[in-house]
């Protein structure tokens, strides 16, 4: 029984303070739950220990120590023990349970005071009389609780029979029952039992939720993927390079090419509010909207118009910014219009400056009745045009302060000996430095999307 004892007292402490580290150190809404039951199992381990016969001579504590030792513990060890019920089951009725621990810290301050002053047992009656009304509230509760699914009913039977045995034993403490058999330890046991089994069925569950969740998730990365363009299209006049760098597996951002034809590419960079999955979904829906307006390629402001219509009525809180150019490199010119989205930008040469494609109107999704303009300008051999998602421009550095279009213009000045690849290479590592993350591979804040056209010969 002495090596039972101290396997269960060892057992205890370890899952006690197991569970009391984790609480503190990862603090979720559930800490409390996990830090109460911590403290119970781990004090309760130690109250095991100091009164196992076979360590209390090594230990040198006295027969009037272990006394102390024993029934302090007792009176102390029902507060944890109650906040954790408090966890699982609520309030109670009527705040029941709440009220029981606050009571009872006011009864364990008294009965310790008691025998430290009057001598150790002075009070053991009364206090076991009071934890026979305690587990008499905490019984109730528990059976009125119900075991409503799986992992509930076995932590209740577990309970229960816990209760049950600490009743039993304050019984024949009190002389109620003339069996002299100590089972507050066997119900323990079965107690823990219990909340190993509840512990490992919901870990497994939650194990099998993550797996479902990955699979999901990399099933929409895949359909993202596929609506995204394969290659970039091959136009005569152009040379182009594309980065796409989402927050997480799946973004809101999206860029498309119409097909290329005798007047040229259109290009779209558009941006959907929010991340994950529900700005991806609308990302699709945008996608759609795209593709039925390839009649319209050659005009931006009636191709954002078409798209707008398609998606009105279909978003709720969330809306689509974007940007469309229509570049035609035989005739040296680029129809744009924006509809919410920052401005392209073009670089020109000698003397070099940078230069807003402004003018379009609202954001898509918002007012079917809205009207996009199609502005124009001539573009030469040797400039550079510059779309892109604000997920580049709100990029961040240490200290807080935002990359904006200041920062991109320069590094557009800065940088416009590169071709169009290495452009986007350099753009990306100096982001990446800038904002402390080092590796071009680590997500931003937001999701970002570039596209890089330059007019060669």
């Amino acid at each position: 029984m002495d090596l039972a004892d101290l396997a269960l007292g060892f057992i205890l402490i370890t899952i006690g303070a197991a569970g009391a580290l984790m609480a503190i150190g990862y603090w979720t809404s559930s800490g409390v739950t996990l830090l109460s039951f911590g403290v119970f199992a781990a004090l309760y381990g130690v109250r095991l220990l100091l009164t196992t016969p076979i360590l209390v001579p090594v230990l040198g504590i006295s027969p009037d120590g272990q006394a102390l030792v024993n029934l302090g513990f007792g009176y102390w060890l029902p507060i944890p023990g109650l906040i954790f019920l408090e966890q699982l089951r609520g309030p109670g009725w009527r705040s029941s349970i709440r009220r029981l621990w606050q009571i009872w810290i006011g009864l364990a301050v008294v009965f310790t005071g008691y025998d430290l002053t009057v001598g150790v047992g002075a009070v053991a009656s009364t206090a076991s009389v009071f934890v026979i009304l305690m587990v008499a509230v905490v019984l109730a509760h528990v059976v009125w609780w119900g075991p409503q699914q799986t992992e509930r009913g076995v932590l209740t039977g577990g309970l229960v029979i816990f209760v049950l045995c600490v009743m039993y034993d304050n019984l024949v403490g009190l002389g109620v029952l003339p069996w002299a058999f100590n089972l507050e330890r066997l119900g323990l046991g079965v107690f823990v039992l219990s909340l190993a089994v509840v512990t490992a069925r919901q870990a497994f569950a939650n194990q099998r939720e993550i797996a479902t969740m990955e699979y999901e998730m990399k099933t929409a990365s895949a359909i993202q993927t596929s609506i995204l363009p394969h290659e970039i299209p091959a136009v005569r006049g152009l040379d182009i390079a594309v980065r796409y760098v989402p927050m997480r597996s799946v973004a809101g951002d999206l860029y498309d090419f119409t097909a290329p034809g005798p007047e040229g590419l259109g290009i779209l960079v558009a941006d959907v509010t929010g991340h994950g999955v529900p700005a991806a979904l609308i990302a699709s829906m945008a996608k759609v909207a795209f593709t039925s307006q390839a009649a319209c390629a050659s005009q931006p402001g009636d191709l954002l118009g078409g798209m707008n219509r398609a998606l009105c009525g279909h978003l709720e809180r969330q809306f689509v910014t974007a940007s469309y150019l229509h570049v035609d490199p035989a005739r040296r010119l680029v129809r744009y219009s924006n509809a919410g989205h920052p401005p392209p930008l073009v670089w020109q040469p000698g003397p070099s400056q940078v230069l807003p494609l402004d003018g379009g109107g609202v954001f898509l999704g918002f007012d079917p009745t809205a009207e996009y303009t199609t502005c124009e300008m001539p573009v030469s051999r040797g400039e550079r045009l510059l779309v892109y998602t604000d997920g580049l421009l709100e990029i961040t550095n240490p200290a807080g302060d935002f990359f904006e279009r200041a920062g991109l213009e320069r590094f557009l000045r800065e940088h416009s000996d590169l071709g169009a690849e290495p452009f986007a290479d350099a753009l990306l590592r100096h982001l990446g430095q800038w904002s402390g993350r080092g590796d071009v591979g680590r997500p931003f804040e937001d999701d970002l999307t570039l596209v890089v056209i330059d007019i060669t010969d």
